[in-house]
């Protein structure tokens, strides 16, 4: 009885988040290539001076 009610949560969990983990992913995303945009920009001119 645990089984499908188990398998039944999480499915209507994985649809109800479904965007949220998008949204994270997202973010982390554009946070890493941002970070990484800005070592790599600021980098060359520390270097410089």
């Amino acid at each position: 009885m645990a089984q499908p009610h188990r398998l039944g949560w999480a499915h209507t969990n994985n649809l109800a988040h479904a965007g949220f983990l998008n949204q994270a992913v997202a973010l982390v995303a554009k946070l890493s290539a941002t970070a990484f945009f800005v070592r790599y920009t600021n980098e060359p001119k520390a270097q410089r001076a």
